[in-house]
């Protein structure tokens, strides 16, 4: 059988070619790629002679580029008839962008191919078990490591980031949770953060988590739900209600209250099943082992687009005292968060004084903070069921209150109108959640 091959001279010659052939081509080259994607040394010199134009400001064609090579006297290596062939080979760049996905996953490939070897090394002579456990967490990401950014590649990437929403007709910079009130202000989830999520207990904090998780999901997006605290059946009865909107009365106590042909009708989006993954009580409570989770999705070829941790106070780590163990925790998952390019969302529980529990660093490193109210055991039903969902800290957007309004039987939260115009809402002026859900303009008229 023929393997998948690991170095190709054409693709290496192909990038070059470009880059000196089109000045987008270099400009996505360069930010793209590192001189380690290289394997004939060739290529790998010329990527970097380039490379250092670039960041001198120096526009890259045949000519400039043979002025470079001669002054730094490597015109010997890199004849001036050898680059015009590489660049006369060329009859279009349009699909740059696609040779380049398929040349990093070589790259990748090769990388995955030494650490396979390295695990087999160490696993049969290394006598420290924790040695051969650490070492297997260091899968290689499927990422090149970029160092050294000019201003130029920086704007670049924003530019090429603005270019991409409008292609794509989004509103906000990150990804949106599915609470419209909340993403205009917060402008969605974005790469790399860590966002924070704290209440008092019973107010729905890991509800909502989950309510996120299954919202990305359906958008084909990839999430992880890491739930210390619950067991697979308590998840399990909340996907049901939450995922089908099923009401929770008709699950928990089907008696008198449905019929064994209704529950044979639940319908869990299949987007569901696919993008959602879900770890409780069964794995370890640490954030080496998420990172190890989330080292097996991306090694099988999955981007991860959502993190959620429920809850912080449940997880294990080092530090003698609580404070000392959430702040390394907190470092940790930032690092996470960091390294899979992924927002993280950290549920937090907080004491009777309304302050996140060891808080200190946790508040530092929080690109985003949020903080749920809730009066859940009032007499008045309809205080029970608005939330107010509060935005302290954001780093790439705005602060503020949003009002949700939770639904019991579906265990679900809803923006609603602002408060003004309660009392005298239309029907067409409710959110989109509320379109086919007439009960629940009695809300608004008490």
């Amino acid at each position: 059988m023929t393997g998948i091959s690991l170095r190709d001279e054409k693709i290496e010659r192909f990038i070059i070619g470009a880059m000196i052939y089109e000045e987008q081509s270099a400009n996505y080259c360069v930010i793209s790629l590192s001189s380690e994607n290289f394997v004939f040394p060739y290529y790998r010199g010329l990527f970097d002679i380039m490379t250092d134009m670039y960041k001198s400001g120096i526009g890259i064609d045949i000519t400039t580029l043979m002025g470079h090579i001669n002054k730094v006297g490597l015109a010997d290596m890199y004849k001036v008839s050898n680059i015009a062939n590489i660049v006369g080979e060329l009859s279009t760049t349009a699909n740059i962008k696609h040779v380049i996905k398929n040349f990093k996953e070589m790259a990748y490939r090769r990388k995955v191919l030494k650490y396979a070897e390295n695990i087999k090394e160490i696993t049969v002579k290394e006598p420290d078990i924790h040695m051969v456990i650490n070492t297997l967490t260091d899968l290689p990401n499927n990422q090149s490591e970029k160092a050294d950014k000019t201003a130029k590649q920086i704007a670049g990437e924003a530019v090429e980031r603005a270019k991409n929403r409008l292609r794509d007709k989004k509103t906000i910079q990150g990804e949106p949770i599915g609470l419209g009130d909340i993403d205009r202000i917060t402008g969605g989830f974005k790469e790399g953060e860590l966002i924070l999520l704290s209440a008092l207990p019973n107010v729905g904090k890991s509800l909502l988590a989950l309510q996120i998780c299954i919202n990305f999901a359906k958008r084909g997006k990839t999430s992880l739900y890491f739930n210390f605290e619950m067991s697979e059946k308590q998840i399990g009865d909340r996907l049901v209600v939450m995922a089908a909107d099923f009401d929770i009365k008709k699950l928990k106590s089907p008696v008198g209250n449905t019929t064994n042909d209704e529950l044979s009708r639940i319908f869990i989006d299949p987007a569901i099943d696919k993008n959602l993954h879900i770890y409780t009580e069964n794995i370890q409570k640490t954030t080496a082992n998420i990172r190890w989770k989330c080292k097996e999705l991306t090694a099988r070829g999955k981007i991860i687009d959502l993190i959620a941790v429920d809850y912080l106070q449940m997880m294990d780590g080092e530090g003698k005292t609580e404070y000392e163990r959430i702040n390394i925790l907190s470092r940790n998952l930032k690092g996470i968060a960091s390294e899979f390019k992924a927002p993280v969302l950290v549920i937090s529980s907080l004491n009777r004084n309304n302050e996140s529990r060891g808080s200190g660093q946790l508040d530092f490193d929080a690109d985003q903070i949020f903080n749920m109210k809730r009066e859940h055991n009032a007499e008045n039903k309809r205080t029970q069921r608005f939330t107010d969902f509060i935005i302290s800290k954001n780093r790439d957007g705005g602060k503020g209150k949003v009002s949700l309004i939770f639904k019991e039987e579906y265990l679900k939260f809803y923006c609603v109108p602002p408060y003004e115009v309660q009392n005298n809402v239309k029907e067409e002026e409710l959110p989109e959640e509320f379109w086919e859900e007439k009960e629940q303009m009695s809300i608004f008229k008490k």
